[in-house]
């Protein structure tokens, strides 16, 4: 279906599946409640990352019906708001590397570096795909438009690794041996150019990261390890991250000393004896005893038995 010698190897695309991984991992992410109100978010991303979706969307549908000029139009869409995020996201850690967190550094930039070169490159096989439609693409020519295609994005590529960003020109070196590999037996200019720059790439990387990447490694030291918001104190939205150090590094808040409040014994109960004793005081001395006749006779319970009024003693009697 309309080939080109842009269009890299099949094995190639297997990098989706790595980038479905990271930006799956970037929606849990940024889902969590800590980062709520978190800037990166919703100030760099926000909707941007949904229209994205939206648009690969419609351009898989396009894409399958075959409407090629349409297709075109449409990933060069996701191609605009991909380098929008990325270079909001870039600009952003340029601003605010003592605020961001490396856990931001690894979930955020890295999905959306590879994302926006790969997102490069899909748009550039594309549009030759639609020159192969229109029968733009063919002659002597043709050669030399890939040959500058590929360079191009190279030197894109070679651009993003001076940030420094290393995941962009990486996914571009892999889009390059693609291309080189797939014209291995058609083109042999055009593999050489893609191999060419494969390698460049390979050894940039490594040269430049030793250098400049250096600088990138210091800010990550001073980055924190996590992100430093919470659920309970959002991060306002516009303004710098707290720089607090995190809730291991921070001493426990002094305890509150306790006051012992001993309460009150309920009064206890008197005794007979007690209640007897307190009846003759407020009687004003002492009960005089009572004469009990040698005719009186008393019960089991001690209760006395009057047979007579006789018996009764004066003390007794009403």
């Amino acid at each position: 279906m309309y080939p080109n010698m842009f269009t890299p190897a099949p094995w190639t695309f297997l990098i989706w599946g790595a980038l479905f991984v990271g930006l799956g991992v970037f929606t849990a992410y940024q889902a969590m409640p800590m980062n709520k109100h978190h800037p990166l978010f919703v100030n760099q991303v926000g909707y941007q990352f949904a229209a994205f979706n939206l648009l690969g969307c419609v351009w898989l549908f396009v894409f399958q019906q075959m409407w090629i000029s349409l297709s075109v139009l449409v990933i060069g869409g996701m191609l605009g708001v991909s380098w929008s995020i990325y270079s909001r996201i870039i600009d952003e850690f340029d601003k605010k590397k003592e605020s961001l967190s490396k856990l931001d550094w690894s979930l955020v930039q890295i999905p959306f570096s590879a994302l926006t070169s790969w997102t490069t490159i899909a748009f550039t096989a594309n549009l030759f795909v639609w020159m192969q439609y229109m029968n733009w693409e063919s002659g002597a020519w043709s050669s030399t438009l890939t040959n500058t295609a590929i360079v191009a994005n190279a030197v894109v590529a070679l651009v993003a690794l001076l940030v420094p960003d290393p995941v962009y020109p990486l996914v571009t070196m892999w889009s390059m041996a693609g291309i080189s590999w797939k014209n291995s037996g058609i083109n042999s200019q055009v593999s050489n150019v893609a191999l060419t720059s494969a390698l460049t790439l390979g050894v940039a990387n490594m040269i430049i990261s030793t250098s400049l990447w250096s600088a990138g490694a210091t800010f990550l030291k001073r980055m924190p390890e996590f992100p430093q918001s919470s659920a309970t104190e959002p991060r306002p939205i516009g303004k710098p991250l707290r720089t607090t150090a995190p809730m291991r590094d921070r001493a426990p808040p002094p305890l509150a000393e306790e006051t012992f409040v001993e309460p009150e014994k309920p009064p206890r109960r008197k005794s007979v004896t007690q209640k007897i004793e307190e009846f003759i005081e407020s009687a004003g001395g002492e009960l005089e005893p009572m004469e009990v006749p040698s005719s009186v006779q008393f019960s089991k319970d001690k209760r006395p038995i009057i047979q007579d009024a006789s018996d009764t003693p004066a003390s007794m009697q009403a």
